[in-house]
């Protein structure tokens, strides 16, 4: 993501990746609280921390509020490898080389 970090350590909680339709100014972005963001192709990617599934729907509701078009959200997981967060989204391997 090209936009800047609140902070080097992580906050506990859980990261989640939203994509909205358009391209959002920086005090909207400031309001939804995003700690990254990336404009492409006409919408923003925000990478959002919560603490629990209420707080989630809480930035949901202020997309709503915005009368956004949210495209998608996606929780990303923390690589157990690097520290860092990785879409979960992933796909599993079929290629029959694992047990």
């Amino acid at each position: 993501m090209d936009g800047r970090s609140e902070s080097s350590r992580e906050p506990p909680g859980v990261l989640y990746r939203l994509k909205v339709d358009g391209r959002l100014g920086e005090a909207r972005i400031r309001w939804l609280e995003a700690e990254e963001w990336a404009h492409s192709a006409g919408t923003t990617v925000l990478d959002v921390r919560v603490a629990d599934q209420a707080e989630l729907y809480g930035r949901l509701r202020r997309i709503a509020d915005l009368n956004l078009r949210l495209l998608s959200c996606r929780r990303l997981e923390p690589d157990a490898e690097t520290g860092t967060d990785s879409d979960s989204d992933t796909e599993p391997d079929t290629s029959g080389d694992s047990p």
